[in-house]
């Protein structure tokens, strides 16, 4: 999956694009390998290139996978973006 985001994240910034938005996500492993694969990115460019999460929060207060938003912020907390 971290390869996928990858190539779609190398090609947009090779495009000219000047921040990812990866964008409503209900699952924070997908959020990690996303960011991952956009901190891939900016290690070989030597870019710093911006990203913003948008998260999917069902009426219940949680993903679809169970995660709470509180605990989205706490995994995530780690990025400098």
């Amino acid at each position: 999956m971290r390869d996928g985001f990858y190539l779609q994240a190398k090609g947009l910034w090779e495009g000219g694009v000047d921040v990812m938005l990866v964008e409503t996500c209900q699952d924070t492993r997908n959020i990690k390998a996303a960011t991952l694969a956009i901190q891939r990115l900016a290690r070989e460019t030597g870019a710093q290139i911006p990203i913003m999460i948008s998260g999917t929060i069902e009426p219940n207060g949680t993903m679809l996978a169970g995660q709470t938003a509180d605990a989205l912020v706490a995994s995530l907390s780690h990025l400098d973006c």
